[in-house]
């Protein structure tokens, strides 16, 4: 299931996360979009930036009220990624983020532009500014450039939702207080 909610976090939540995620101040690191493997397209076009989030960073803090509005128990990973503008939009391959059985997948998107995130099953969510997809974490999805805007910017959140029965776990959660990594 795709579930899409435009307007996520109230305007100041949003304006705090964008303010401290500002592309400016990010330690990006440059790196394939997929695996070489997965991509579908030359390997000069499959780059993006990226900047993996920690519990102990200083942009951790920005992200609580986002997590207190998710179905969270805990999360695997939080990336914020920049594609640059390019001349036309390009899908760089279906991918699964993290193949854990019962866990989610979402895509929080810091800025409105023309880029999108498309899904194997047809589906298409555009980039709009505090708008959050959330999915199952098997559906292969591909994010995209965009071409009028000087970036799609957005945060990826690997996660294990609290509906997930804890008497059977697939997954031994380590559970520690404000939404700590495994």
């Amino acid at each position: 299931m795709i579930e899409i909610r435009d307007n996520f976090l109230t305007d100041d939540e949003f304006k705090v996360v964008t303010e401290i995620l500002n592309p400016k101040f990010v330690p990006w690191s440059f790196q394939p979009v997929v695996p070489d493997e997965e991509s579908n397209v030359d390997k000069t076009d499959n780059f993006q930036f990226s900047y993996t989030i920690l519990p102990e960073t200083l942009y951790y803090p920005c992200l609580v009220a986002l997590f207190d509005k998710m179905d969270m128990e805990v999360h695997f990973r939080l990336k914020v990624n920049l594609n640059p503008k390019a001349p036309e939009i390009i899908e760089h391959g279906y991918h699964i983020d993290l193949p854990l059985p019962q866990s989610k997948t979402a895509v929080f998107y810091l800025n409105t532009n023309n880029g999108y995130t498309a899904f194997e099953t047809g589906e298409k969510v555009e980039s709009v500014a505090n708008r959050i997809v959330m999915f199952d974490s098997h559906i292969k999805h591909t994010g995209t450039t965009c071409t009028d805007a000087i970036a799609r910017e957005v945060l990826n959140i690997n996660y294990m939702p609290k509906s997930v029965p804890q008497d059977k776990p697939l997954i031994k959660l380590v559970h520690a207080p404000d939404h700590a990594l495994l």
